[in-house]
């Protein structure tokens, strides 16, 4: 499920400099490489957690995220970390997708009860981390494709 979220980040690369401030104060690179580095960082987290020694918290706001698919746009900011960087450059963008994939794969093959300690919704056990990096990202492909859709082409 989630792979193919990360198989859909690649057919935005042609328009890395597409904009629409109506749309977010992000271009497209920008939105790619924060999903990127989240989908990274909370991989690497679960696989690099200590099984079992956190239970995972109770969150409605969570709860309402993971069961529905859906973020709120403009709620939160992104933590220093996981900030994209408008200069990032498609090469490194096709790096941080091949290290996702493998980061993914790792965090599924991962103990059950590794974690995650996400800085709004508290600690998620292995599955619940894996489906956020999914809603996470369908979330800022969504934010890509209206970008994409107000946004003129440049010559």
């Amino acid at each position: 499920m989630t792979a193919s979220a990360l198989d859909e980040v690649e057919q935005y690369f042609p328009y890395l400099d597409r904009r629409s401030p109506d749309v977010s104060g992000w271009c497209v690179r920008e939105q790619l490489h924060h999903a990127l580095l989240s989908a990274n960082g909370i991989a690497r987290a679960v696989v690099e957690s200590s099984p079992g020694t956190r239970r995972p918290s109770l969150s409605p706001i969570k709860w309402i995220v993971l069961t529905t698919g859906k973020i709120p746009r403009g709620r939160a900011q992104a933590p220093k970390r996981v900030r994209p960087d408008a200069s990032v450059s498609q090469e490194q963008l096709e790096q941080l997708l091949v290290q996702a994939r493998g980061a993914l794969a790792s965090a599924a093959a991962a103990d059950p009860a590794a974690w995650y300690d996400h800085f709004v919704f508290g600690v998620m056990g292995r599955n619940a981390a894996i489906r956020l990096i999914h809603v996470h990202t369908r979330h800022h492909l969504a934010i890509v494709k209206d970008i994409l859709a107000l946004s003129e082409p440049r010559p």
